[in-house]
Protein backbone atom coordinates (compact mmCIF):
# COMPACT_ATOMS: atom_id res chain seq x y z
CA UNK A 1 0.00 0.00 0.00
CA UNK A 2 1.41 3.39 -0.98
CA UNK A 3 2.01 6.25 1.41
CA UNK A 4 -0.71 8.19 -0.42
CA UNK A 5 -3.35 5.57 0.42
CA UNK A 6 -2.16 5.43 4.04
CA UNK A 7 -2.41 9.20 4.22
CA UNK A 8 -5.99 9.04 2.96
CA UNK A 9 -6.78 6.38 5.57
CA UNK A 10 -5.48 8.73 8.29
CA UNK A 11 -7.76 11.50 6.98
CA UNK A 12 -10.71 9.08 6.95
CA UNK A 13 -9.90 8.16 10.57
CA UNK A 14 -9.76 11.87 11.44
CA UNK A 15 -13.31 12.26 10.09
CA UNK A 16 -14.39 9.42 12.39
CA UNK A 17 -12.96 11.28 15.37
CA UNK A 18 -14.39 14.58 14.19
CA UNK A 19 -17.86 13.07 13.86
CA UNK A 20 -17.91 12.59 17.64
CA UNK A 21 -18.11 16.40 17.95
CA UNK A 22 -19.58 17.62 14.66
CA UNK A 23 -22.19 15.51 12.93
CA UNK A 24 -21.37 15.51 9.19
CA UNK A 25 -24.80 16.64 8.04
CA UNK A 26 -26.12 19.22 5.61
CA UNK A 27 -27.01 21.59 8.46
CA UNK A 28 -23.46 21.54 9.83
CA UNK A 29 -21.48 22.01 6.62
CA UNK A 30 -20.71 25.66 7.44
CA UNK A 31 -19.34 24.81 10.91
CA UNK A 32 -15.73 25.92 11.21
CA UNK A 33 -12.97 25.37 13.76
CA UNK A 34 -9.23 25.11 14.31
CA UNK A 35 -9.39 21.35 13.81
CA UNK A 36 -11.21 21.80 10.52
CA UNK A 37 -8.56 24.34 9.44
CA UNK A 38 -5.86 21.77 10.19
CA UNK A 39 -7.66 19.03 8.25
CA UNK A 40 -8.33 21.36 5.31
CA UNK A 41 -4.66 22.27 5.02
CA UNK A 42 -3.47 18.67 5.37
CA UNK A 43 -5.95 17.32 2.81
CA UNK A 44 -5.27 20.08 0.29
CA UNK A 45 -1.51 19.63 0.61
CA UNK A 46 -1.84 15.88 -0.03
CA UNK A 47 -4.05 16.58 -3.04
CA UNK A 48 -1.43 19.04 -4.30
CA UNK A 49 1.25 16.33 -4.08
CA UNK A 50 -0.92 13.82 -5.94
CA UNK A 51 -1.98 16.24 -8.69
CA UNK A 52 1.66 17.24 -9.22
CA UNK A 53 2.50 13.52 -9.51
CA UNK A 54 -0.27 12.99 -12.05
CA UNK A 55 1.07 15.86 -14.17
CA UNK A 56 4.59 14.46 -13.91
CA UNK A 57 3.22 11.10 -15.09
CA UNK A 58 1.78 12.91 -18.10
CA UNK A 59 5.28 14.20 -18.83
CA UNK A 60 4.87 17.73 -17.46
CA UNK A 61 7.34 18.43 -14.63
CA UNK A 62 6.89 22.20 -14.86
CA UNK A 63 3.41 22.46 -13.33
CA UNK A 64 3.51 24.02 -9.85
CA UNK A 65 -0.03 25.17 -8.95
CA UNK A 66 -3.71 24.29 -9.15
CA UNK A 67 -4.25 26.24 -12.37
CA UNK A 68 -1.48 24.26 -14.05
CA UNK A 69 -2.74 20.94 -12.67
CA UNK A 70 -6.23 21.75 -13.92
CA UNK A 71 -4.99 22.56 -17.41
CA UNK A 72 -2.87 19.42 -17.80
CA UNK A 73 -5.22 16.94 -16.11
CA UNK A 74 -8.40 18.17 -17.81
CA UNK A 75 -6.72 17.72 -21.17
CA UNK A 76 -5.75 14.10 -20.45
CA UNK A 77 -8.63 13.10 -18.14
CA UNK A 78 -11.64 15.28 -18.92
CA UNK A 79 -14.09 13.17 -16.90
CA UNK A 80 -12.40 14.00 -13.58
CA UNK A 81 -14.77 16.94 -13.04
CA UNK A 82 -17.75 14.56 -12.98
CA UNK A 83 -16.44 12.06 -10.43
CA UNK A 84 -18.44 12.11 -7.18
CA UNK A 85 -17.59 10.84 -3.72
CA UNK A 86 -20.18 9.68 -1.22
CA UNK A 87 -19.47 10.24 2.47
CA UNK A 88 -21.09 7.47 4.49
CA UNK A 89 -23.09 7.00 6.60
CA UNK A 90 -23.90 10.70 6.44
CA UNK A 91 -25.61 10.69 3.02
CA UNK A 92 -23.42 13.50 1.69
CA UNK A 93 -22.00 13.64 -1.84
CA UNK A 94 -19.20 15.83 -3.18
CA UNK A 95 -17.72 16.51 -6.62
CA UNK A 96 -14.44 18.10 -5.61
CA UNK A 97 -13.26 18.85 -9.16
CA UNK A 98 -16.63 19.85 -10.61
CA UNK A 99 -15.51 23.48 -11.02
CA UNK A 100 -12.76 22.29 -13.39
CA UNK A 101 -15.47 21.81 -16.03
CA UNK A 102 -15.81 25.63 -16.00
CA UNK A 103 -12.02 26.10 -15.80
CA UNK A 104 -12.33 27.37 -12.21
CA UNK A 105 -10.47 26.61 -8.98
CA UNK A 106 -12.43 24.42 -6.54
CA UNK A 107 -13.92 26.33 -3.60
CA UNK A 108 -12.13 24.08 -1.10
CA UNK A 109 -8.76 24.85 -2.74
CA UNK A 110 -9.44 28.59 -2.55
CA UNK A 111 -10.58 28.19 1.05
CA UNK A 112 -7.33 26.46 1.92
CA UNK A 113 -5.28 29.32 0.48
CA UNK A 114 -7.40 31.94 2.23
CA UNK A 115 -7.18 30.14 5.58
CA UNK A 116 -3.45 29.55 5.14
CA UNK A 117 -2.56 33.13 4.19
CA UNK A 118 -5.38 35.27 5.63
CA UNK A 119 -6.81 33.23 8.49
CA UNK A 120 -8.08 36.22 10.47
CA UNK A 121 -10.25 37.45 7.61
CA UNK A 122 -11.32 34.04 6.23
CA UNK A 123 -11.38 31.62 9.16
CA UNK A 124 -15.02 30.68 8.43
CA UNK A 125 -13.79 29.04 5.21
CA UNK A 126 -12.20 26.33 7.37
CA UNK A 127 -15.58 24.64 7.41
CA UNK A 128 -16.83 21.07 7.26
CA UNK A 129 -17.98 21.38 3.63
CA UNK A 130 -14.51 22.38 2.45
CA UNK A 131 -12.81 19.69 4.54
CA UNK A 132 -15.03 16.87 3.24
CA UNK A 133 -14.65 18.19 -0.31
CA UNK A 134 -10.85 18.32 0.04
CA UNK A 135 -10.67 14.79 1.41
CA UNK A 136 -12.94 13.65 -1.44
CA UNK A 137 -10.43 15.31 -3.76
CA UNK A 138 -7.64 13.28 -2.18
CA UNK A 139 -9.56 10.07 -2.88
CA UNK A 140 -10.12 10.99 -6.53
CA UNK A 141 -6.53 12.17 -6.97
CA UNK A 142 -5.33 8.86 -5.48
CA UNK A 143 -7.39 6.91 -8.01
CA UNK A 144 -6.06 8.94 -10.95
CA UNK A 145 -2.48 8.91 -9.62
CA UNK A 146 -2.51 5.14 -9.26
CA UNK A 147 -4.07 4.64 -12.67
CA UNK A 148 -1.55 6.92 -14.33
CA UNK A 149 1.52 5.56 -12.53
CA UNK A 150 0.72 1.83 -12.56
CA UNK A 151 -1.89 1.47 -15.35
CA UNK A 152 -4.33 -0.14 -12.92
CA UNK A 153 -6.41 0.88 -9.97
CA UNK A 154 -6.76 -1.07 -6.78
CA UNK A 155 -8.22 0.46 -3.66
CA UNK A 156 -5.99 -1.27 -1.12
CA UNK A 157 -7.73 -0.29 2.07
CA UNK A 158 -11.14 -0.05 3.52
CA UNK A 159 -12.17 3.54 4.13
CA UNK A 160 -14.88 4.03 6.70
CA UNK A 161 -16.48 7.11 5.17
CA UNK A 162 -15.34 7.97 1.63
CA UNK A 163 -16.57 6.02 -1.41
CA UNK A 164 -16.14 6.90 -5.08
CA UNK A 165 -19.41 6.90 -6.98
CA UNK A 166 -18.53 5.05 -10.13
CA UNK A 167 -20.71 5.23 -13.19
CA UNK A 168 -20.48 2.96 -16.21
CA UNK A 169 -19.29 4.78 -19.28
CA UNK A 170 -18.58 1.75 -21.47
CA UNK A 171 -18.66 -2.00 -21.22
CA UNK A 172 -15.58 -2.25 -18.99
CA UNK A 173 -14.73 1.37 -18.26
CA UNK A 174 -15.90 3.19 -15.17
CA UNK A 175 -15.12 6.92 -14.97
CA UNK A 176 -11.99 6.45 -17.07
CA UNK A 177 -10.89 3.45 -14.97
CA UNK A 178 -10.84 -0.19 -16.00
CA UNK A 179 -11.02 -2.18 -12.80
CA UNK A 180 -13.23 -4.12 -10.49
CA UNK A 181 -14.68 -2.05 -7.69
CA UNK A 182 -14.07 -3.67 -4.30
CA UNK A 183 -17.13 -4.36 -2.18
CA UNK A 184 -17.52 -1.86 0.63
Amino acid sequence: MSDHWRYLKVLDDDVSQLSRFIQPAEGNLNTYSLELARLLMIATQECDVLLKGICKGFGDDSVRNEHGYRKVIRQKSPLISGVSVRVDPFDLTFRPFESWSNDETPDWWTANNKVKHQRTEHFEMANLRNVLSAISGVLIANLYFQRDTSNRVEVPLLLEHFRPILQRVGARTVNEFSYIVPRW
